[in-house]
């Protein structure tokens, strides 16, 4: 069951993640009227705990651990969320580069630039694991 074991190290992860945040939020940036840095560590937290109530109630019943193993590994669901990730990937580097030239008609210099940064490591990103793939495939 190494499937279920990563997703929980991972949900682990995003919980101490979110847990920081909202530590951040009540003592680093207590004066700051902008709440994003502790909503967000917020919804981690919350997110993190259902989907390990969720992986608790799974590993109980065998019938249902035998069901989402089966899941994880069924190459149709595989390819779909592989192809959903690529899809959303390109949908993104497509609106960060919109909104990178807007920002720049309207005179939003340093929006522009944040943005044009990100979209251009998105790209460097996928070039980098195409070629690694590419290769090794």
């Amino acid at each position: 069951m190494k499937t279920m074991k990563q997703r929980r190290i991972y949900w682990g992860f995003m919980f101490a993640v979110g847990f920081i945040m909202v530590i951040l939020q009540n003592y680093v940036y207590k004066g700051v009227n902008n709440s994003i840095v502790g909503t967000m560590g917020t919804g981690f937290v919350v997110m993190s705990l259902l989907r390990m109530y969720q992986f608790r109630k799974i590993e109980s019943d065998p019938k249902r651990k035998e069901q989402y193993e089966i899941m994880c590994d069924e190459e149709r669901v595989v390819f779909v969320a592989n192809k959903a990730r690529s899809m959303m990937f390109a949908i993104s580097v497509i609106i960060e580069f919109v909104v990178c030239i807007v920002a720049a008609i309207m005179g939003e210099m340093q929006i522009s630039a944040i943005f044009g940064f990100v979209t251009g490591v998105h790209t460097l990103g996928y070039l980098i694991c195409y070629g690694i793939f590419n290769l090794k495939y």
